[in-house]
């Protein structure tokens, strides 16, 4: 841990906030929807720097219109920076009928004619069988998120991404955009179940995951 050392790094509100009781901090959502969205992202998704300001705008409105929330996501390192199709994930966290349903786009425009609410039914879209584990590393929003996220985003891959992969080849770790209480970081998020959980050091998230 000696890159997270309080010593070296006092000013980390991660660090600062260690102690502080983590409950309620979380995000409260019904309906997650995730984007595949290689490359950097703006302090906020939806503020052009990634899609464009218009694109970001429609697409705002249109998650927020079918009472979902929308999060940016990437796979950890190089394998990230790419890909051919945008995969997404349509998760809903209601009790009793909690799920993740995924699919592939072309480009992000296409979501604004899918109905993306927990509700919703999505042609071509399948259940995926297993975790879909989330880690913050959104370095805009704040670098705790991204120097303390990113290795628990590695790391938890080397640990956990192959038999997650056995298991369904939609189940896959991913890094993603802020989801909220990044003074926790590094944050894990399990979608399908709509818990967060932080801090989650390494060893500490790969365990969750496998108990999920």
């Amino acid at each position: 841990m000696s890159d997270t050392d309080s010593a070296t790094q006092p000013d980390w509100c991660s660090l600062q906030s260690a102690d502080e009781p983590p409950a309620g901090t979380a995000a409260h959502e019904e309906s997650w929807v995730l984007l595949e969205v290689p490359g950097r992202w703006g302090r906020d998704i939806f503020d052009g720097e990634a899609l464009g300001e218009d694109l970001s705008r429609r697409l705002k409105d249109h998650v927020e219109a079918c009472g979902s929330r929308m999060l940016f996501i990437r796979r950890p390192g190089r394998e990230g920076q790419r890909l051919d199709r945008h995969r997404f994930y349509l998760c809903d966290t209601r009790p009793g009928r909690q799920s993740i349903r995924t699919g592939r786009v072309d480009g992000p425009g296409e979501l604004l004619g899918l109905d993306l609410s927990p509700d919703g039914h999505v042609a071509g879209t399948r259940e995926v069988a297993a975790p879909v584990p989330l880690v913050c590393t959104h370095a805009k929003r704040d670098q705790c998120c991204a120097v303390r996220g990113r290795p628990v985003a590695a790391g938890l891959e080397a640990l956990v991404g192959g038999r997650l992969a056995s298991l369904d080849p939609d189940a896959a770790v991913w890094e993603c955009s802020h989801t909220g209480g990044h003074r926790f970081a590094p944050v894990l998020l399990l979608p399908g179940t709509g818990y967060t959980y932080g801090p989650a050091e390494v060893a500490h998230a790969a365990g969750i995951v496998e108990a999920v």
